[in-house]
């Protein structure tokens, strides 16, 4: 999506995209093993059936994972940048392996750890934005994602045992807040970069992500039970494709928002096995 939006369609050579696409997927899997490292203790006691816990993966092997794919995460930009000529994707991708690192230290379980989730998400927009990067697509698309997701993470903090409607409730503002800054910022913030939708499609559109997305949030606010909070938050998770493909079929066409489209039935089917959340 980045990278569609970033460049109108006209995409870089393969070679450019296959690079940038493999840092994402590098440093994103990094922060995954260093999640799962980082709360094995935790895991331990409540989720005794991870890697981890249940003894498939030492941890020690898993922290020597983590720094294997951050380094080759780096490589892969770096490999981006000697063919774009542009230092952006590996500025990038250095700032989102730090905020990654961020996220999963004690900070997690302040008020910054949701709000670092989503910069992390963010920065791997502006990842896919790299190698054609403008300040209109940036402020367009990064900061409603990133209130998107740190509304989710804020929202996720209740899937334990004491599960309370407030944070709930403003996670939901938080990630809608981020949905209307997404609709809003053709017309409001962005420099150069306009939606080819008329007016009234656009704001039909993101009514119809807000109404698919915001069902998950009413759900969890009318029973607040962990069980039902984990399955809105995995909905809300799954949203962030619906989010995307908006973005792409507006700002650059209709095939380009099925593309990224096609990968929700691929979801929805891998979370039959394995937990979102």
């Amino acid at each position: 999506m980045g990278l569609a939006v970033a460049t109108g369609g006209a995409l870089p050579s393969p070679a450019v995209c296959l690079a940038i696409g493999i840092a994402s997927l590098l440093i994103y899997h990094g922060g995954m093993v260093l999640n799962d490292a980082n709360d094995a203790p935790d895991d331990a006691l409540e989720r005794p059936e991870r890697p981890i816990p249940s003894g498939v993966i030492n941890r020690a092997a898993g922290y020597r994972m983590v720094i294997a794919l951050f380094l080759l995460g780096v490589v892969a930009a770096g490999i981006a940048v000697m063919l774009s000529s542009r230092i952006a994707p590996l500025a990038i991708a250095s700032a989102l392996i730090l905020l990654v690192v961020g996220y999963n230290s004690p900070l997690k379980k302040s008020f910054l750890g949701p709000l670092l989730m989503g910069a992390c998400r963010g920065l791997n927009v502006l990842l896919g934005m790299s190698p054609a990067l403008t300040w209109g697509a940036a402020t367009a698309v990064a900061p409603g994602v990133l209130l998107y997701v740190a509304g989710v993470t804020w929202m996720a903090t209740q899937e334990g045992n004491s599960t309370r409607r407030g944070p709930i409730l403003w996670g939901a503002v938080v990630s809608i807040a981020g949905i209307a800054w997404l609709a809003m910022a053709p017309w409001v913030l962005t420099a150069g970069l306009w939606p080819q939708s008329s007016p009234a499609a656009w704001w039909l559109l993101w009514g119809v992500v807000a109404l698919m997305i915001g069902r998950h949030f009413v759900t969890a606010l009318l029973w607040p039970k962990p069980g039902t909070v984990r399955r809105a938050v995995g909905g809300a998770i799954q949203g962030i494709i619906l989010i995307d493909a908006a973005l792409a079929a507006a700002y650059v066409g209709p095939y380009w928002g099925m593309t990224v489209l096609l990968m929700l039935p691929l979801t929805l089917l891998a979370a039959r096995f394995l937990p979102q959340t």
